[in-house]
């Protein structure tokens, strides 16, 4: 027997049914949103008519069909390699000049496969094909691309000398020092993918057995950096949180360049930071909050610009909760959940403008 929903959980069912989103009516009916969410599950608000659930049904199909010709992030390479190689050729054609040079990655474990995603890839101008050799995460990695190639060294290579030989525009590899500590490889390998003809190396100081625990070991990227056989750029990478950690890498280790990455989750102007820091040797005067903020609404924009507005909230969200911006706010847990729980812009920036009043220091 189904349960009789209370009065609150009743006015819910009916403003869902007018349109309204689980959130709004959360915060309409002052409840955490997930009370409305349980109601709805537990009084089936989609299961009194047959026609929505159908519909859904049929959105759900839709959605999964479009699965199979999507890629996260821009990769491609998989089992589904060359329809993604030409969705990311269709996502990237309009490549604006304001955002280059751009990088497109691959991955895959497959030679004629790769071969036929880096042409297709070419087709959207791209500055930069670069082969991910690096990712551990078990998707990939389980699966032999990715990180998985440190198993498979001679295939690593035959796609690398096959990508090189396929495109026209500069190939570049990242990878990581091997895979586990009993194969820390790196510096072999490295001359190994130079001599396949890459423009660029770029090497993450963990192994694929570390995931990303632990520190990242930059010395075995210093011994690649001053071997006197290497003469293309190397590219360290690997818990650059700071300017100053950013120039202390450049000093200790010699590298010709440096790569962020989950640092700037949630913090897109550390790029900012560590320029001005090694351009000028002090760091930059402190960015206000509201300047902060105005960069993190920007990010949601473009995300949704550049995808569509379900997919670039996804994509987003869980950086903006991440935000060393809203360390410090008290009580700021069930907003953050909120973040992590936005489906629209509109959402966003709601939970935005009722943070904007507290935000009076830098983060």
């Amino acid at each position: 027997m189904a349960r009789v929903p209370n009065e609150k959980a009743a006015k819910a069912e009916a403003m869902y049914h007018d349109g309204m989103k689980l959130v709004d009516i959360a915060r309409k009916l002052d409840v955490p949103p997930g009370t409305v969410r349980r109601w709805k599950s537990t009084y089936h608000w989609d299961g009194n008519s047959k026609k929505k659930q159908n519909e859904r049904s049929d959105n759900k199909s839709e959605r999964s069909d479009k699965s199979e010709t999507r890629h996260r992030g821009g990769q491609i390479g998989n089992n589904n390699a060359l329809k993604n190689a030409t969705y990311a050729s269709e996502y990237w054609k309009n490549i604006s000049d304001e955002e280059r040079p751009v990088a497109i990655q691959i991955y895959g474990k497959d030679t004629e496969t790769m071969v036929e995603a880096a042409r297709i890839v070419e087709e959207a101008r791209p500055d930069i094909l670069d082969i991910n050799f690096g990712c551990p995460v078990k998707r990939v990695a389980g699966k032999g691309a990715g990180a998985g190639m440190l198993q498979n060294i001679p295939k690593m290579l035959e796609i690398t000398r096959a990508v090189v030989d396929a495109v026209k525009i500069p190939v570049t590899v990242k990878t990581r020092l091997g895979w586990d500590a009993n194969n820390k490889i790196i510096v072999e390998l490295a001359e190994q993918l130079q001599d396949c003809g890459i423009a660029a190396l770029t090497i993450h100081g963990r192994t694929r057995a570390q995931m990303y625990t632990g520190e990242a070991d930059w010395t075995l990227i210093g011994e690649v950096k001053k071997n006197p056989r290497m003469h293309i750029p190397i590219i360290g990478n690997g818990d650059i949180t700071s300017p100053q950690r950013a120039k202390e890498c450049f000093d200790l280790y010699g590298v010709d360049a440096i790569m962020i990455g989950r640092a700037s989750f949630g913090r897109p102007w550390i790029f900012k930071e560590v320029r001005h820091y090694l351009e000028a040797g002090e760091e930059l005067p402190p960015l206000s909050a509201e300047w902060k903020l105005s960069v993190l609404r920007q990010e949601v924009v473009d995300s949704i610009n550049l995808l569509d507005e379900r997919r670039g909230i996804l994509h987003v969200r869980r950086h903006l909760a991440a935000s060393p911006l809203f360390k410090g706010i008290p009580n700021f847990r069930e907003t953050r959940i909120a973040m992590l729980r936005a489906e629209t812009k509109e959402e966003l920036f709601r939970i935005f403008d009722d943070i904007t009043p507290i935000l009076h220091s830098p983060a």
